[in-house]
């Protein structure tokens, strides 16, 4: 009784030891390539469907085919504002919160950045 037991468990190991190797020969001489292009030699109707369809909606149509392509589609501001109108532009204004915050953030990104240049 002893035989019949080996002789299936003999084989599964010989059946292993085939696919692992299969799988190094493969492994060994697989190329990934990650960069696909166009065929060079494909057909010039070919390349200009290619480039009209990597183009963005608004080149491609004059008007809007969905509603949501409508919200935005006129993207341009319909006044241009000037920064130097007071009235329309707030720029940043600091307290003393942020000053201490900004300073004390400023110094732990240099303490990091020394950090590494010494561990390199």
């Amino acid at each position: 009784m002893g035989s019949k037991t080996e002789k299936p468990q003999r084989m599964n190991l010989i059946q292993e030891k085939i696919l692992v190797e299969s799988i190094k020969k493969e492994l060994r001489h697989q190329a990934l390539y990650t960069r696909y292009t166009q065929n060079p030699f494909s057909e010039e109707s070919l390349c200009a469907v290619i480039q009209r369809s990597r183009m963005e909606p608004k080149k491609k149509q004059i008007e809007p085919q969905t509603e949501n392509q409508v919200y935005g589609w006129k993207s341009k501001p319909l006044v241009n504002r000037e920064r130097n109108d007071r009235r329309f532009f707030f720029g940043r204004k600091e307290c003393e919160l942020t000053r201490s915050v900004g300073s004390s953030m400023n110094q732990n990104n240099s303490a990091r950045s020394n950090s590494r240049k010494t561990a390199q």
